[in-house]
């Protein structure tokens, strides 16, 4: 499960305080006018007398306490009767969760200290965000020396709250659109094809499907959001949120059923295939359900409702597809493999935002002050803005000269969980993935909606799609009426990023911030490559964006060396489209090999590639389709030939790989699928054109 803030703390603090942070002071952040100024302090034991025969004078006094938000700046003499040096450890009681000696998250120098004046900062927000109260501090040497202040006074409320404000605007329901919402609601709950409508009025979240209904809120507490019910009619559609449901291929047909009695011969599906099996909501789980619909309508241009289809319903892009909150549709396989990483089968609750700052992490990056998943205005976070945390269960304490991200677009968990249950012999380089790596054993749990455009930018950000702009494949950019399709448009998509924080920053961003920009003819810097890859922005390679700062990857790169070892494709030409994505997924690696081996550029120290035939099999034939194992065979021939290279390099004991995929994938009821938004036409609603699941009133 998530890893609680309060644990996260106790690492911090021993690494700062144990181990020892040796850097100077940080100016406050609220500086010398934010408003409080404490005294000395009272003295507790001491345990010093000098050699002059003074009794009693103290070792260590509080000389002053500045802010009272924020960064709050403590002051301390230390005044030692000797040449000794003393360290220096800050606990504070009280806040707003009643606090008792609790480690103070402080930065400044607290070892080593001489007599003198010195200066720790309190990040008050990391601790207490939100909170209006009064603390004590206690600071204390390594000999137990100590002082305790009076009680200080901390107003982080309203705006000097510490958490990032993400305001409802026009997105959700507003007091005049109430009528379009109700005459929406009424004809979107009727089509048997839907499975809830979610939207946000004010700072509630309402979610009603035809089995109940439920009103939620999200509540920014310095430990994280909390989800306060509301209320709940007949039954909570949201009521299981279990990551783990349905582990296994097994289980998961076993949790469905045929109750039309289909079969698809011309796809592969005889009467009575196992495989045509398909799970009524109520059997259903919905992971992070509340987190993940509440990031969505954060931002400006999310809808002012979602309709989330029944998993069996869809049918737009063929038999099997993808976009709704469910398990099937959300889990993706996570396998972390090479330098920094502790392999072995990992039980952990895991979710797509936690990748980037797992990468940052095992890339080294330092902490920033950024935004975490708690919204709090935080000093320790790897990415300006983050919404999960680096998954410390898959790190070995060792970093990575590079990462490499492989995705396996719309690979549903379970699929390729039994593959290599089943096959492994078929699959050796998927097989040493997931042997000498760290294998997430339930997956791990993509944005919503789970469709492709949102969900690569969220592997390469860290942050939901409702923080990053990109908040669906189609939606409505309410500044200039224009209506976006990323997924039509393919290429020169970045231009929509557009984070609800202005410093939110991609992997390719972050990276270039830590280890700078390369700059052709100069040496340093590091280089960062998107290959097919819809998360770009940033990138020095990008080939949808047309983009190559090295200028060796032309487009197309006819022109460049490709490796005869690269596989074309092991489709038939007659699967048009499979044997086209194949044909991408061979010019990715031809663009990699030339990345690593042009001589210009430095080797690249992140890439994310995308290999897209696993999605375009599952929407054909369905996610455990016959085509399945013809697709997979061809990616991990690739990364076999992958493999080859980093070693042929020397590059392969200090890489690592991350295999995953943008979402999952769920086979369709071909007498049960439909289109709800059709049924807002009939019902006359006024609303943009053309959106997809996200309905947009006054437009």
């Amino acid at each position: 499960m998530k890893r609680r803030i309060s644990e996260l703390w106790v690492g911090v603090v021993a690494l700062l305080f144990f181990i020892g942070c040796g850097q100077s002071s940080k100016s406050s952040e609220n500086g010398e006018d934010s408003g409080f100024s404490g005294d000395a302090g009272s003295v507790q034991d001491s345990g010093s007398d000098h050699d002059d025969g003074l009794p009693g004078k103290p070792v260590i006094t509080i000389q002053e306490i500045v802010g009272s938000y924020g960064d709050i700046r403590i002051s301390f003499v230390l005044d030692i009767p000797d040449a000794t040096t003393r360290d220096v450890a800050t606990t504070y009681t009280g806040g707003c969760w009643d606090s008792q000696d609790a480690p103070a998250l402080v930065d400044g120098e607290t070892t080593g200290l001489t007599s003198g004046v010195h200066t720790v900062t309190w990040y008050s927000w990391d601790q207490e965000a939100g909170c209006s109260g009064t603390v004590r501090f206690t600071l204390t040497t390594d000999r137990l020396e100590s002082v305790e202040s009076e009680p200080v006074a901390i107003e982080n409320t309203g705006e000097n709250s510490g958490f990032l404000d993400m305001p409802q605007q026009d997105q959700g329901i507003n007091d005049d659109e109430v009528d379009a919402y109700t005459a929406s609601l009424e004809a979107l709950i009727e089509d048997p094809g839907v499975d809830f409508v979610a939207t946000r009025i004010q700072d509630t979240y309402e979610v009603h499907a035809a089995r109940g209904s439920v009103v939620f809120r999200r509540v920014p507490t310095s430990r994280g959001y909390r989800y306060d019910i509301v209320e709940v009619t007949d039954q909570n559609p949201l009521e299981r949120q279990d990551p783990d449901w349905i582990p296994s291929l097994a289980s998961e047909l076993d949790a469905g059923g045929n109750p039309n009695d289909v079969s698809m011969p011309a796809l592969g599906y005889a009467a009575g295939d196992p495989r045509i099996s398909f799970i009524e909501p109520e059997d259903d789980s919905y992971p992070y359900a509340y987190e993940r619909i509440a990031a969505y309508f954060d931002h400006p241009d999310s809808a002012d409702l979602y309709v989330n289809q029944r998993g069996y319903s869809h049918y737009k892009n063929g038999i099997g597809d993808h976009g709704s909150l469910d398990i099937l549709q959300s889990r993706s396989p996570l396998v972390f493999w090479g330098a920094g990483i502790a392999p072995g089968e990992k039980s952990i609750g895991s979710r797509q935002v936690d990748i980037a700052p797992t990468v940052a992490k095992v890339l080294g990056m330092p902490l920033v002050s950024g935004v975490d998943e708690r919204g709090v205005r935080s000093r320790f976070v790897y990415l300006k803005q983050q919404d999960g945390h680096a998954l410390e269960d898959v790190l070995d304490g060792g970093t990575a000269e590079r990462v490499i991200i492989v995705v396996a677009d719309g690979l549903a968990h379970n699929e390729l969980r039994h593959k290599l249950e089943t096959r492994a012999d078929q699959y050796p380089n998927l097989m040493r993935l997931t042997e000498e790596g760290a294998w997430v054993s339930h997956g791990s749990i993509t944005n919503w909606p789970s469709v492709t455009y949102p969900s690569h930018n969220v592997i390469g950000s860290g942050i939901y799609s409702g923080h990053h702009g990109l908040v669906d494949n189609i939606f409505y950019l309410r500044s200039s009426g224009q209506v976006p399709d990323p997924i039509e448009e393919y290429v020169k998509t970045e231009k929509y990023w557009n984070p609800v924080d202005a410093e939110a920053e991609t992997l390719h961003m972050a990276v270039h911030r830590v280890f700078g920009l390369w700059q052709d003819g100069q040496s340093g810097g590091a280089y960062t490559a998107s290959l097919f890859d819809p998360s770009a922005k940033g990138a020095d390679t990008a080939d949808l964006e047309y983009r190559d700062r090295s200028g060796q990857v032309p487009f197309p790169p006819v022109a460049v060396y490709w490796p005869p070892e690269i596989p074309g494709p092991n489709v038939a030409s007659s699967q048009q489209t499979l044997y086209r994505d194949q044909l991408f997924e061979q010019t990715a690696m031809v663009e990699l090999y030339t990345l690593f081996t042009n001589g210009k550029s430095p080797v690249p120290r992140y890439v994310i590639m995308n290999f897209m035939t696993t999605d375009e099999c599952g929407h054909l034939y369905g996610p455990h389709g016959d085509c399945m194992l013809l697709v997979l065979k061809h990616i991990d021939t690739n990364l076999g030939v992958l493999f080859s290279w980093l070693e042929k390099w020397g590059l392969l004991d200090t890489t690592t790989i991350i295999f995953t995929s943008d979402h999952g994938m769920q086979l369709g009821d071909t007498t049960r699928m439909s289109y709800p938004p059709d049924a807002l036409d009939q019902a006359g609603v006024v609303r943009a054109a053309d959106t997809g699941f996200g309905v947009y009133f006054n437009p």
